[in-house]
């Protein structure tokens, strides 16, 4: 299913949601491995892994799998060649974290494939 390129930010849409769940639940569970991520994610570098890992630790909550809400304040922003996903991250002690996970998503015209850029507080 195509997905509207337009300006500005927009909310995630519904079809990407579930792979974006199941990537925020491997990282919950520390697995950053292929097989262990949802096969829409690109394999993610050593030194993205070793960033998002240091970040969440450094951060010093508990980060939890994405409840409903998340959708309510993350959202897409189409970047020219690519979008670009600001998932608001969620831990056991805050409820909605500072932190957001940054995905880069492109499409080959065939699927999807969601690129892990970053975790951070912006």
């Amino acid at each position: 299913m195509a997905i509207e390129k337009v300006e500005g930010e927009g909310p995630i849409p519904t079809q990407w949601r579930a792979t974006v769940s199941e990537l925020v639940a491997s990282m919950v569970n520390g697995d950053y491995k292929s097989g262990k991520v949802p096969t829409a994610v690109v394999p993610i570098d050593q030194d993205t892994v070793r960033q998002v890992s240091d970040y969440i630790q450094d951060y010093g909550c508990t980060l939890i799998n994405l409840p409903e809400e998340a959708w309510d304040t993350s959202v897409c922003i189409w970047q020219a060649s690519y979008w670009e996903l600001l998932v608001d991250l969620y831990t056991r002690e805050e409820g909605r974290s500072d932190m957001v996970l940054s995905l880069k998503v492109n499409d080959d015209s065939a699927t999807f494939s969601f690129q892990v850029y970053m975790v951070y507080v912006p």
